[in-house]
C-alpha cells in the first residue's frame, strides 16, 4: 500500500530467500527469475500462505494497480536483483503467460 500511495515506479520485496520458487522444501526447487502477474497468480498454491505467498500476493497486485514492476529476493543480493541477475522479476511487459526459470 505505501508503494501505491507514494506512486512508486517499482516495488521491491526483500527477503532471506534467493528468489521465488515452486518445490521450495523439496531437493529440487525450480527458481523463478520472471512472471506475469496472471503467471503467479495461477501458482498461488504454491506458495506458503505464511512464507512467500504474501510477497508473491504483494507483488502481482502492485504490478497489476500501477502496471509497473515488482522484485522478490535476498537482501544479501540487492545489487544483482537490481540489475535483474537474481531474484524474481514481476512485470506484465512479457505478456500473461509469461514465466522462466534460471
Amino acid at each position: 500500500m505505501l508503494a501505491r500511495d507514494l506512486d512508486a515506479d517499482g516495488l521491491l520485496i526483500l527477503t532471506d530467500v534467493k528468489a521465488v520458487a515452486t518445490n521450495f522444501n523439496s531437493q529440487n526447487p525450480k527458481w523463478i527469475k520472471s512472471a506475469s502477474p496472471d503467471m503467479l497468480m495461477k501458482m498461488m498454491h504454491e506458495f506458503p500462505a505464511g512464507s512467500m505467498g504474501p510477497k508473491v500476493e504483494s507483488a502481482v497486485q502492485f504490478v497489476e494497480q500501477r502496471g509497473c514492476w515488482g522484485m522478490i529476493g535476498s537482501l544479501s543480493e540487492v545489487n544483482d536483483i537490481m540489475m535483474h541477475k537474481a531474484g524474481t522479476l514481476v512485470t506484465a511487459d512479457y505478456g500473461k503467460e509469461h514465466l522462466i526459470f534460471y
